[in-house]
């Protein structure tokens, strides 16, 4: 496949991260689609094959049939839909240190979040202008957290998210729901995400045995 179009990110790392988190990667790649025209995104998935810890580049690339288009050399790669139109993009390093890191707290963003461990979910009322991927990342990080012990496994990490992307552009609050529906072992797990009761798409995590 050709890489049709190129968009140079600007990331900072956000707090003590020494990688480029996942919201960040997402709204660079909106960024990267207003950049090329391409039209409101409407859904998003997102697979994240490695941590990215230089600046990136996306890459969209050309595509005739709609089939996944798998390039081991990304970090991530992204398919979106806009309009009736699919797109590929991928988004890997430029060989470009990240110099600035921001402040970030990830605790306060879901402060007044509720966790149900009987029921594997967690809760949060969202309002306009919230941080909504940043809020996802973060409440699902939580939840898992506390249902998986921590001995002996590494920090988790988003690996992949499918979303409804235009359903988070809030016109009014929203009560957001995360409920883990599956799990191998306490490495990798699965949760479906709604958003007023409406299903808007899933999250997958991962972490390594030390």
């Amino acid at each position: 496949m050709d890489i049709l179009k190129s968009y140079d990110a600007k990331f900072v790392f956000l707090e003590h991260r020494s990688y480029v988190q996942g919201s960040s990667m997402t709204h660079g790649l909106f960024e990267a689609a207003k950049s090329w025209s391409l039209g409101s995104v409407k859904q998003l998935q997102l697979n994240v094959r490695s941590l990215l810890k230089e600046q990136g580049r996306y890459d969209l690339f050309s595509n005739d049939n709609n089939k996944p288009i798998i390039k081991k050399e990304y970090n991530a790669m992204f398919r979106l839909q806009c309009g009736e139109d699919v797109f590929f993009v991928g988004l890997k390093g430029r060989e470009e240190p990240v110099l600035i890191s921001e402040p970030y707290d990830e605790e306060k963003l879901i402060a007044d979040c509720k966790i149900l461990k009987d029921s594997k979910s967690a809760a949060l009322m969202l309002y306009p202008d919230a941080l909504v991927i940043n809020i996802i990342i973060a409440l699902n990080k939580k939840l898992v957290s506390t249902l998986f012990p921590s001995e002996g496994y590494g920090q988790w990490f988003l690996v992949r998210f499918d979303l409804v992307s235009e359903k988070i552009r809030l016109i009014e609050p929203a009560l957001l729901e995360i409920e883990v529906v599956g799990n191998i072992g306490a490495s990798n797990t699965n949760s479906t995400i709604r958003l007023d009761g409406e299903s808007i798409g899933s999250i997958y995590f991962s972490r390594n045995i030390k």
